[in-house]
């Protein structure tokens, strides 16, 4: 699967929106997923070699996850996401950042993986085209 070019949305989710551009997958939250759905898109980035850089987008999610859920997203990540990897967490406001800096906790590899949480699009896009 090739990630140079925009594409179509990929994978089969209800409350994810995936697409590939400029070798940034970005991952639009619209929903509330629950665990398994979210474990899946986990798994489904790992086997489609889609999770080197990757945005987050959380600013159309209803509510953030819970600090268990986003623990446990982190451990499953940080299982199969084991080639270096960047990655963005894009949010608008300060109750999205907070859990969300449980996950940056959680998640961030030293020598494997960076997590950052943003506020504005566009220098998130920026980090993620940084080499690393």
């Amino acid at each position: 699967m090739s990630a140079n070019h925009a594409s179509d949305t990929l994978g089969d989710f209800d409350n994810y929106q995936l697409t590939v551009s400029d070798d940034i997958t970005r991952i639009c939250v619209t929903g509330v997923p629950g665990s398994s759905e979210t474990l899946g898109m986990i798994r489904f980035l790992c086997s489609n070699g889609l999770y080197r850089r990757r945005l987050v987008d959380f600013r159309q999610a209803p509510s953030p996850f819970s600090a268990t859920e986003l623990i446990e997203f982190a451990a499953h990540g940080r299982a199969l996401m084991l080639d270096r990897n960047r990655f963005a967490l894009l949010v608008d406001d300060k109750t999205q950042r907070g859990p969300l800096d449980i996950l940056t906790a959680y998640r961030e590899q030293t020598g494997v993986s960076e997590v950052a949480v943003f506020d504005d699009e566009q220098t998130a896009l920026d980090w993620l085209s940084e080499s690393f």
